[in-house]
């Protein structure tokens, strides 16, 4: 298979015979027959905004789980892993209109086309933009302005996307299937950075830093659940912070939560380690944390990547020099051990992210050097994080950086910066 290269550059009836106590909490929302809530009489749909998803439903080999049975394209005829990946003909694609500053891109494919949002300050004030891009990652029609704010985190429901960002307190905007605003944006918390946006199939779950790691749920609406904030991690007493960087992901009855806990060693010095952190589906904490990284790895500096193989979550994190990788099940626990899954000690491999095709993992990350800047390598890994084949490199341009992968079914698409 092949890959795209994408470059950012300085770029929901009532059933019969049940109780109306009953009633009032099963919803059908994209009115496919089938309720999102368990004992309301169907089998239980996975995502309600999108009809063409539910139990039964045709699996599309589109990089997601169309018949709710907790896999992405199982069907015999999908298309599960990339063996030797290539950039397809054409290039990359320039997806901002530089030269402005664009930094902090999410990456999204919604089963027909990516959706991408940055942070971008061509006007003189950081803003966050948005993007259609086709399946080859031409551009779709012109950039939709959104509004000021930084690190956005982008989601597809089935029917429209989502952009959560920070500009002093966290904010949600909808965005139609053709990039158009849909209403204002939503205040969704006060104060704080860095979030995380994931959709259960119902309602968003949203994860971001402010005097810890919070949690929030928020309705399809783009509205906050009232009572429905849980704080995953506090800071201890400890100032500043010392948690930052939440990734939030959505497993299908629950959410995993990982983050970067800046913690003292004994007798020693300040190490950032990696922690995940279980939630049920309406955010109650599920055991303990586990610390991820095991206390070995010093400047680990960003957010650990994560995804979810239908099984277990993978979790990629960079110590400076390697790219290590764990798996952690549904509840918090480890699965195995840590396995080093790109970069020997003799290089510096860093900022990874992952996505999970349906039999394996991609593998996006940075090999800096100093004789042409940084370059984006693209590696598979197996489901227990062993590499399947060589490293490919995925750029060819000085600075390449801090590339966001999503797989749609056939392809991974590859969005990055050029500094």
């Amino acid at each position: 298979m092949h890959g795209i290269a994408l470059a950012i550059a300085i770029f929901l009836i009532a059933l019969p015979g049940l109780s109306s106590a009953v009633l009032a909490q099963c919803t059908d929302a994209d009115s496919d027959g089938y309720f999102y809530e368990s004992g309301c009489g169907t089998l239980e749909d996975c995502n309600d905004a999108a009809a063409g998803t539910h139990p039964g439903a045709l699996e599309l080999c589109d990089g997601y789980d169309n018949d709710c049975d907790g896999l992405i394209d199982n069907h015999s005829s999908c298309v599960t892993s990339c063996p030797a990946p290539q950039e397809v003909a054409g290039g990359p694609v320039s997806v901002s209109v530089g030269p402005a500053d664009e930094r902090q891109w999410s990456l999204v494919w919604n089963g027909a086309e990516y959706g991408v949002a940055w942070r971008d300050d061509r006007t003189g004030s950081t803003k966050i933009y948005f993007a259609r891009l086709d399946v080859a990652g031409n551009k779709i029609g012109g950039d939709t302005e959104l509004a000021p704010g930084h690190h956005p985190s982008l989601v597809w429901t089935g029917t429209e996307y989502a952009v959560a960002y920070a500009d002093v307190d966290i904010f949600l905007q909808r965005i139609d299937a053709s990039g158009n605003p849909i209403g204002g944006a939503s205040q969704v918390a006060q104060s704080g950075g860095l979030p995380s946006l994931a959709w259960t199939g119902s309602e968003y779950g949203l994860a971001w830093r402010s005097d810890g790691i919070q949690f929030k749920r928020i309705d399809a609406t783009g509205q906050e659940i009232p009572a429905s904030q849980v704080t995953v991690r506090g800071p201890g007493g400890i100032s500043p912070d010392p948690t930052s960087f939440p990734e939030l992901v959505w497993n299908g009855n629950g959410y995993g939560v990982g983050y970067v806990l800046n913690e003292w060693v004994v007798g020693s010095f300040w190490v950032d380690e990696i922690y995940f952190q279980a939630l049920d589906g309406v955010g109650n904490l599920i055991g303990s944390p586990l610390k991820v990284s095991d206390g070995v790895d010093v400047d680990i500096g960003l957010a650990p990547a994560l995804a979810w193989s239908g099984s277990e979550f993978g979790v990629a994190w960079h110590t400076g020099i390697s790219i290590l990788f764990s798996r952690v099940d549904s509840n918090g626990n480890r699965i195995g051990g840590t396995v080093t899954a790109a970069g020997p000690l003799t290089i510096q491999a860093i900022f990874p992210d992952i996505a999970w095709t349906g039999g394996e993992y991609g593998l996006a990350w940075d090999w800096y050097r100093q004789s042409d800047g940084s370059q984006v390598y693209l590696t598979r890994l197996d489901s227990a994080g062993g590499a399947i084949d060589d490293d490919v490199q995925a750029t060819e341009v000085y600075g390449a950086s801090s590339a966001e992968l999503a797989w749609n079914g056939t392809e991974y698409g590859m969005v990055w910066g050029e500094f």
